[in-house]
């Protein structure tokens, strides 16, 4: 729950799981030996299973498992509840078991979900279950309980299981859940229902203090009483494979079977009666008539032969008999009835039964004989055949317009209800999206309640982000203007020329307010703050312009402006000029002097370095006038190529001749390759050369989504020979291409099977500038299974409440939060809380720039779910 929900004990395994609780459920699984809960743990028995079932990875798990048992004896109880929620809560990620396991109820031992480091809800329980037994917490103040649990504010509900910790039997147990971190009194939990409890002890049904059953001995009633309903519901859902939509058309075709066929069915009996009616009023007519005619002639037999015989020749008759008063017969006449223009079948099943016409023949007062005449019934059966067609034709007709209506009908039921299904899908797939209320009222109503319990987790990501942006630049950013302080900037600056990608390379500015104590003096404490907040504000918006700049203050009127990437140093410091320009007119009470200096870096050089020219070179602007500007002298580099047109020409030769990709592994906690980041490489004067070198050429000359297509079609290719999962970058002015996006969905819709190890990431600005445009791109590639997320996120992590709806896979969280966490509670607290935010809405949390191993170890502990950077990479040359 959610995405998935527990199971009844309804199967000998289950049972036999309840029953064997008291001996600490695992005797087979985790190595541990039946018996009271004080039996001890044979390590090396455990750590042999775990090596041979599930590798280092396993035997990770498992060693941090024995180090958590080791630190917390003896400790405070709630200390104890605290450390082994949290425990299982980071390290164990939530699968259902038929993705797990390949069956639809499954509830592994602490040895399997630590060996695996996934499970569901009844695993969480299980392993928190054993592992406060082994810290010595009675077996009688631990509980799993089964609950009900609300979705939202709305009355859906699903099943749960987690673990209760009853001081007493008889007091309110505090609720140690995998959804929730926090442990909170079950009073506080509105949102769960109990339905049952239990322990190797006995069975609770409800919240109740006192045991119904003893599950050793009375296991199959309790499932039967306290369970039953859950497993009636599942065999309904499993039996009952029919779709609403199904049982609809076929409620319609039987209504309309039953209108149309039953509607036939009187036209065609009604029909038939009126026939009879008409053939027997004829045979009496025929039959009177020949007896008019016979009676007014004389009696001799052969006249009343001949006439007989003229009459029966017209055809229309099967039989012509005169008889005496005795019965017997004078003259008779008869012919085999044939219907022709009328099926047989038909024929046979309307049969007429309508009686011959009879008169009397009369000799003056004296009475002949008895005439009895019988018509043929060919035509009455061809003109009830013709009619029985015509209805048919007409039914037929109303039928089809019917099924058209119905059609109609029962398309727009399906619209809204394929929504429904799709957003409670993305719930369970903790993706909050929001859908449209549809007009029925039983689908508003779902609708209803599922928007407002993505509105409610929306709300609540912002809060939560919220916060944790104020500790973020509480920890960060200068007091008096709000970019960044010193260190926080420096490291930046750091992690880029670091970095292996485009941000190697760029532009730095040092911008001075110059005079500050004069200025200080003249203006005032409060002005000046003013003051510097507005050049602080000026420097961050030109940044933002840019794309990807960061402003910082250095100390007191010294200002930096960081823009990877670019490296067009006249046209830079021209735009900064223009932007000093007003904030130096619009003082009129002193004379602001603004100068400024700019300097070009790239990987090779050493932020000392920079800052140093850059000091030198601002000291003689200062100099030089109040706005004056000097571009710093770097280290000296042969530039590869003099111009544009040469850059160009090479830069297209090397993607004809190809890409080559980068390998820095991706990890997580235990020790398992995430993926594998493969920043590009271009072969330009016969050398390999890293994304910093050509990155700002290519955007110059709008040449990434060629990039980026050639690294895509690379990558995919390197997935179908090796099958490893790899990661690539795709830069924000391919995003917002849409030839480029469909040219992608074209790649991956030919390489399915490669497509779902592919990760893609894009940077953190990209939300800021077009987030649109990045929607787009995640419901473009949502049908092939490729995982899509955001680099480099810190500064608008506060913004993941407007994620939480795209399907995003995962977040990496920038190196400048990274760094030094070991030394700073607070970066700690900021992690930790963004680790949290990003898995309440199903995003993995990996930590960028991780320089050791011990570092990693922290962050995992933290609750990220990967780490990457120089302390766990292995550099990949190409020849």
């Amino acid at each position: 729950m959610p995405p998935s929900s527990p199971r009844p004990l309804q199967s000998p395994g289950r049972r036999r799981f309840v029953a064997g609780l008291g001996a600490l459920l695992l005797a087979t699984g985790l190595g541990l030996r039946p018996g009271p809960a004080t039996a001890s743990l044979d390590p090396s028995r455990l750590r042999q299973s775990m090596q041979r079932l599930y590798g280092q990875q396993g035997l990770n798990a498992l060693e941090a498992w024995f180090s958590l048992l080791e630190r917390l004896r003896g400790v405070p109880l709630q200390t104890q509840l605290r450390e082994v929620n949290d425990f299982f809560n980071r390290r164990v990620r939530w699968v259902d078991d038929i993705d797990n396991w390949g069956r639809e109820d499954f509830w592994a031992t602490p040895l399997e979900t630590m060996g695996r480091g996934q499970g569901d809800c009844e695993d969480y329980s299980i392993a928190k279950y054993v592992t406060l037994k082994q810290l010595g917490v009675p077996g009688d103040q631990l509980r799993m309980i089964y609950v009900r649990a609300r979705i939202g504010r709305s009355q859906i509900t699903q099943a749960h299981m987690v673990l209760g910790w009853y001081e007493t039997p008889a007091a309110e147990p505090l609720i140690l859940d995998n959804l929730v971190p926090s442990i909170t009194p079950a009073a506080q939990r509105t949102d769960l229902d109990p339905l049952f409890s239990f322990n190797s002890q006995g069975l609770w049904a409800g919240g109740g203090t006192e045991s119904r059953a003893d599950p050793l001995a009375q296991r199959d009633r309790s499932h039967a009483r306290a369970g039953i309903h859950l497993s009636r519901a599942k065999t309904r859902g499993e039996h009952n494979d029919m779709s609403l939509i199904k049982q609809l058309w076929l409620t319609i075709v039987v209504l309309l079977l039953l209108a149309f066929g039953g509607s036939l069915f009187i036209g065609v009996t009604s029909s038939r009666h009126y026939m009879q009616q008409e053939v027997q009023i004829k045979n009496a007519d025929n039959a009177n008539a020949l007896a008019l005619t016979l009676s007014q002639l004389d009696k001799d037999p052969v006249t009343i032969g001949l006439l007989i015989a003229a009459q029966f020749d017209t055809g229309h008759y099967r039989l012509i008999e005169l008889r005496d008063p005795e019965g017997q017969v004078i003259d008779l006449r008869t012919s085999e009835e044939t219907v022709v223009g009328a099926p047989d079948w038909f024929v046979d099943l309307v049969r007429f039964d309508v009686p011959p016409g009879r008169a009397v023949v009369q000799d003056g007062w004296r009475q002949y004989g008895t005439l009895t005449v019988a018509t043929h019934h060919s035509f009455a059966y061809q003109s009830l055949w013709r009619s029985t067609l015509e209805l048919f034709g007409w039914f037929a007709l109303a039928g089809a317009i019917s099924l058209a209506l119905a059609a109609w009908i029962v398309r727009t039921i399906r619209r809204p209800l394929r929504a429904v299904v799709a957003q409670a899908r993305d719930i369970g797939n903790r993706r909050f999206t929001t859908s449209p209320e549809p007009r029925t009222r039983e689908l508003k109503e779902v609708v209803q309640a599922m928007n407002q319990l993505s509105g409610s987790v929306r709300d609540m990501l912002g809060r939560e982000s919220e916060r944790l942006d104020v500790l973020r630049q509480r920890l960060q950013h200068d007091t008096v203007t709000g970019v960044l302080n010193r260190e926080a900037f420096l490291g930046q600056l750091k992690v880029m020329m670091e970095s292996s990608g485009a941000r190697a390379s760029g532009s730095l500015a040092l911008v001075r307010l110059a005079r500050l104590g004069e200025v200080s003096e003249q203006l005032g404490h409060a002005d000046t703050d003013d003051l510097l907040r507005s050049l602080g504000q000026t420097l961050e918006q030109l940044g933002t312009l840019r794309g990807g700049g960061i402003a910082g203050r250095l100390g007191g009127g010294d200002f930096a402006l960081l823009l990877p990437g670019a490296v067009d140093l006249q046209a830079f410091g021209q735009e900064l000029t223009q932007r000093l320009q007003p904030l130096q007119q619009q003082e009129e009470r002193i004379k602001l002097g603004l100068p400024s200096a700019l300097i070009a870096y790239s990987q090779e050089d050493r932020p000392a370095s920079l800052l140093a020219s850059l000091d030198g070179a601002l000291a003689t602007a200062e100099n030089r006038g109040d706005l004056a500007q000097l571009i710093a002298e770097g280290p000296q580099r042969l530039p590869l190529f003099n111009s544009h047109a040469d850059w160009r020409k090479a830069l297209q030769e090397a993607l004809q001749a190809g890409v080559y990709l980068g390998r820095f592994p991706v990890l997580d906690a235990n020790g398992k390759l995430l993926h594998l980041e493969c920043p590009s490489r271009l072969r330009l004067k016969g050398e390999w050369r890293p994304a910093g070198v050509f990155m700002p050429w290519i955007s110059r000359l709008e040449l990434d989504t060629a990039l980026d297509m050639a690294v895509a079609r690379e990558t995919i290719k390197e997935i179908a020979r090796h099958g490893k999962p790899l990661g690539i970058n795709l830069s924000p002015a391919s995003v917002r291409n849409a030839r480029f996006v469909l040219d992608l969905r074209n790649l991956l819709q030919s390489q399915r099977d490669s497509a779902e190890k592919l990760w893609l990431e894009v940077p953190e600005s990209m939300v800021i500038h077009d987030l649109e445009s990045f929607r787009s791109l995640c419901r473009e590639l949502q049908p092939f299974g490729c995982k899509v997320g955001l680099e480099h996120v810190g500064r608008e992590f506060r913004r993941i409440s407007d994620l939480q709806d795209l399907g995003l896979s995962y977040l990496k969280i920038d190196a400048s939060l990274v760094k030094g966490v070991d030394r700073s509670p607070e970066q700690q607290t900021i992690l930790r809380g963004m680790a949290t935010l990003c898995h309440s809405i199903g995003i993995l949390a990996i930590a960028e720039g991780v320089d050791s191993l011990q570092e990693g170890e922290l962050l995992y502990e933290l609750g990220m779910d990967g780490v990457t950077g120089p302390g766990v990479r292995q550099h990949d040359k190409p020849a």
